[in-house]
């Protein structure tokens, strides 16, 4: 599903890290990197600049240190997603929790991406680009592609 996210978002050439941990970890995280005490749902950690959101090939990769080999594709980032949360999401709305993930895999691509919600007309771009995302997965001809995205021991997918 993520693959199929970066394609159409135009940055199918770089790699990208999804990291499913609790809640416990994700406040630890949340702390550390943006001062909230608090467990969050999904956060995001881009590698690349984008002069615009999603500017295809005009990522700029940030300097980051690793003992990784060299590859030529960039990195795009990280989404960190906890997993609870993302089951109390879709708990409070109704929906699958592989929904939920799904949603939150969009969402923090879009972040990754150079996107952002803090001013209205950011938020107004990028939820319209989330609802498209979405709906494209929803749309799959052999039913949701978010479907198959994680099982939950006892739900049905």
């Amino acid at each position: 599903m993520a693959t199929h996210l970066m394609e159409s978002l135009g940055v199918a050439d770089h790699r990208l890290d999804i990291a499913f941990i609790g809640p416990k970890r994700m406040r630890q995280v949340n702390q550390q990197w943006r001062g909230k005490d608090r467990s969050t749902d999904v956060l995001s950690f881009p590698q690349c600049r984008f002069r615009t959101p999603l500017e295809p090939g005009r990522c700029v990769a940030r300097a980051r240190e690793t003992a990784e080999q060299p590859t030529s594709s960039p990195m795009l980032g990280d989404i960190i997603i906890s997993m609870e949360d993302a089951a109390r999401n879709a708990a409070s709305d109704g929906g699958p929790v592989a929904r939920e993930v799904g949603f939150l895999i969009v969402h923090g691509l879009l972040h990754l991406g150079g996107h952002d919600h803090e001013r209205p007309a950011e938020r107004r771009r990028m939820f319209a680009a989330q609802e498209a995302l979405m709906k494209q997965l929803e749309n799959r001809s052999s039913g949701p592609m978010w479907r198959r995205c994680v099982r939950i021991a006892g739900e049905r997918a």
